[in-house]
């Protein structure tokens, strides 16, 4: 891998995996998204460990898809949860295979975890995305802010990172993803279902976010040097330093004080696509210490 010219792939691991396969699947099925990319290219491989409040592997800390389900509305997350219940069961753990399958291949492995976090209303059914974490803390989400213009595309029901309780359970996961597994570090996606604190706390909490940053970089730290092996933390981020910090993270500051290793600088155009960030970071590109 070139270091200046590294490609890293994308893969959820769902809509190309576990909501497409019929059960049982099996080891062949669940490393197909691997397999897929041999030959292509491509260096890093940044592979989705679940949907925000749950998890799609043999967590210990989170909690998995479907676990508490008891009737259902949605017939394709209703299959990736019998998917993943059921390669567990037989024994196998999600994330190891594919992350194994990974280095076999010589490709580098990054989980990717989403953020977000939302409070719901228990039910008899529901879509199978359920946690109990969220279900149990209604007091954890936002709310709405009728003050706050911007805040009209925001979800009210999202939790606040402001909240010690919040963060922790996300550091939790965060912990076991780079130091239960021989995975090469963590993504953070900091861009789908921002901003992570309430408008209202933008001022008085975005170091609170930064330092949550800093939590996730010394354990990436911590782990490199159990597995003697490089742990990179990787944040997806809108392309606009200024709109980061507008809503609560200082990405600038990230970069500067060396927290993140590689920053996937995502910008959409008026016509909706995703587009090159050299002309909205020019200076960042010749930064040392992180790359876009």
């Amino acid at each position: 891998m070139s270091r200046d010219n590294e490609v890293i792939f994308y893969t959820d691991g769902r809509h190309s995996n576990v909501y497409i396969y019929e059960p049982p699947m099996d080891k062949r099925l669940y490393t197909a998204p691997i397999d897929e990319l041999v030959d292509l290219g491509i260096d890093t491989i940044s592979y989705a460990v679940g949907d925000c409040r749950v998890l799609l592997y043999d967590t210990k800390v989170g909690e998995r898809w479907g676990h508490n389900l008891r009737r259902t509305n949605h017939i394709i997350w209703y299959r990736a949860a019998l998917n993943v219940t059921q390669f567990v069961e037989d024994g196998n753990d999600p994330l190891q295979v594919v992350c194994d399958r990974a280095h076999e291949l010589g490709f580098t492995f990054i989980p990717s975890l989403l953020l977000g976090m939302q409070h719901q209303e228990p039910a008899e059914i529901n879509d199978c995305r359920c946690s109990d974490f969220c279900f149990e803390h209604p007091e954890y989400q936002i709310g709405p802010e009728p003050d706050f213009r911007q805040a009209r595309w925001d979800d009210p029901a999202r939790f606040s990172y402001a909240i010690p309780e919040v963060r922790q359970n996300r550091l939790d996961v965060i912990a076991e993803l780079v130091s239960s597994y021989d995975t090469d570090g963590i993504e953070l996606n900091l861009i789908d279902y921002a901003p992570f604190l309430a408008r209202r706390e933008i001022p008085e909490h975005t170091q609170t976010f930064t330092d949550f940053v800093g939590d996730v970089r010394r354990l990436c730290d911590t782990a490199a040097k159990q597995q003697n092996r490089p742990k990179r933390l990787i944040v997806r981020a809108a392309a606009s330093l200024a709109g980061c910090k507008a809503i609560g993270i200082d990405l600038e500051g990230m970069i500067g004080d060396e927290m993140v290793d590689t920053v996937i600088a995502i910008l959409r155009t008026p016509r909706g696509r995703w587009s090159s960030t050299r002309q909205v970071w020019p200076n960042w590109f010749r930064q040392p210490t992180a790359r876009a």
